[in-house]
């Protein structure tokens, strides 16, 4: 193998990776964006209000 061939096939070589790598983390951050967005806990919690139409009023028993 000559050097000339051989820096062409490291240099293609290198930057087909650096594509593949480049592509790779964009759909693995992605991903974990979406697994965060799903399961991430809520920056503010709602406070919970009870139904006060069904409660019985105690002295009427």
């Amino acid at each position: 193998m000559n050097p000339e061939s051989f820096i062409i096939t490291v240099s293609v070589s290198l930057a087909i990776g650096m594509l593949i790598g480049y592509f790779a983390r964009e759909v693995f951050h992605a991903i974990c964006r979406a697994v965060h967005d799903l399961y991430a806990t809520p920056k503010r919690l709602k406070r919970f209000h009870a139904p006060t139409s069904n409660r019985q009023d105690s002295s009427t028993e």
